[in-house]
């Protein structure tokens, strides 16, 4: 009876499948995010035994992130007896453009950002870190789904893959910044941030550590979430919900804790819960940058220009908890996450900061641009050199 066992047990089915992925390919930056399906109710993914993460697994199907190294990596991923190799190469982009992530602080206070007191409120580079990572992952993959190849924008790092953080301490009090409302804050630092950060090559992602919860009025000061120009500025007092490592990226997006507002600020987009809290913090962040991409806002209820950016989470985890007073969770994917809507993916696939090696897009002669007349009640465009998008705005509506 062996020889029939040992040949059922090498011809069992073979759940485990990595289905947005394929081995051998090339991606541009460093977090990595895979979907597949699996007969277990968890997986684990890394590159290694020793570097795996445990992310939940929901009707047949799983989500997960795993950072690269630059070069060749082989991306594992586990569930039960099931275990998935794939050699996928990291090729650093290389390119003139950078999105550039700053720390705002107030010339008298420390670099602590706001939360329960209880908590360490130190490690704002390490969060940062992450967050702008996982902006950088959804939009590839939003780039992809559309039909133009995981393209996104660059980040700078240092030598060890973390993402630069430049923290600048502005010369104001913490009092009068907090003062100012978010119209008043970006005029202030959009123009001080350019002289370091030249806009016709940087966009800059910039966060005030300075923004405060009041626990008795119930609302933000210094709080903000606003994008435009070469600057998309946000409140940092939604920092203490954030993941703090890859690992923990699962970890807060099942957190169905209600949020103290007694200790903490609420940015949830009135879902109560903590889980809630880094999908419409981090979500908000990449919309405004979205805007110094250059996008406008969206009808479409899944685009990231759009609310659609509360769906942030539905990029990592396969199970959405209740939020606050509810109490049934939903399944969900990356086909009821945030996403570029057709248009904006289209207009990115153009942008010079989407374009991994360098702008080569079409430059035309400053004699023969294109040009847009009305002619007898036609709207007519003339193009020597041709058009690489049309879109409209009619009735509010793009299209």
């Amino acid at each position: 009876m062996l020889a029939p066992f040992i040949f059922a047990v090498l011809n069992r089915p073979f759940h485990l499948q990595i289905t947005n992925v394929a081995a051998g390919e090339t991606v541009r930056y460093p977090l990595l995010l895979l979907r597949g399906t699996t007969d277990a109710k968890e997986i684990l993914a890394g590159l290694n035994w020793k570097s795996v993460v445990k992310f939940p697994a929901t009707d047949g199907k799983f989500q997960a992130a795993v950072e690269l190294k630059p070069g060749p990596n082989m991306v594992l991923v586990a569930s039960g007896r099931d275990t998935v190799k794939i050699k996928v190469d990291y090729v650093p982009m290389k390119t003139p453009y950078a999105v550039r992530t700053v720390y705002l602080l107030a010339k008298d206070e420390s670099s602590e950002f706001d939360g329960p007191a209880w908590m360490d409120r130190t490690h704002w580079g390490e969060k940062l870190d992450v967050a702008l990572k996982m902006m950088q992952a959804v939009a590839a993959e939003s780039m992809k789904e559309a039909g133009y190849g995981r393209k996104t924008f660059p980040l700078e790092f240092d030598k060890k893959g973390k993402v630069v953080v430049h923290a600048i301490r502005v010369d104001e009090t913490g009092a009068n910044l907090r003062a100012m409302d978010g119209n008043a804050l970006w005029g202030r630092f959009h123009g001080e941030l350019e002289k370091q950060f030249p806009y016709d090559v940087n966009k800059v992602c910039g966060v005030m550590a300075f923004t405060r919860w009041d626990r008795r009025s119930q609302k933000g000061l210094a709080h903000t979430a606003l994008g435009g120009g070469g600057l998309g500025l946000f409140g940092g007092a939604a920092m203490y919900t954030w993941p703090t490592t890859i690992a923990d990226i699962p970890k807060v997006f099942s957190d169905a804790r209600p949020i103290d507002t007694q200790a903490g600020m609420d940015d949830s987009g009135l879902r109560g819960t903590m889980w809630a809290s880094p999908a419409t913090t981090i979500g908000a962040m990449l919309h405004e940058m979205g805007h110094t991409f250059g996008l406008p806002h969206s009808t479409d209820s899944r685009s990231t220009m759009s609310r659609g950016f509360d769906l942030f989470n539905r990029r990592f985890v396969t199970y959405e908890p209740p939020r606050k007073g509810g109490t049934e969770g939903v399944a969900v994917g990356y086909e009821d996450a945030t996403h570029w809507d057709p248009i904006e993916a289209a207009r990115l696939n153009l942008f010079p900061w989407f374009q991994p090696d360098g702008y080569h897009g079409v430059r035309f002669p400053s004699a023969l641009p294109p040009r847009v007349t009305f002619e007898e009640g036609d709207i007519v465009v003339s193009a020597p050199y041709g058009l690489g998008l049309v879109g409209a705005v009619r009735e509010g509506k793009e299209g």
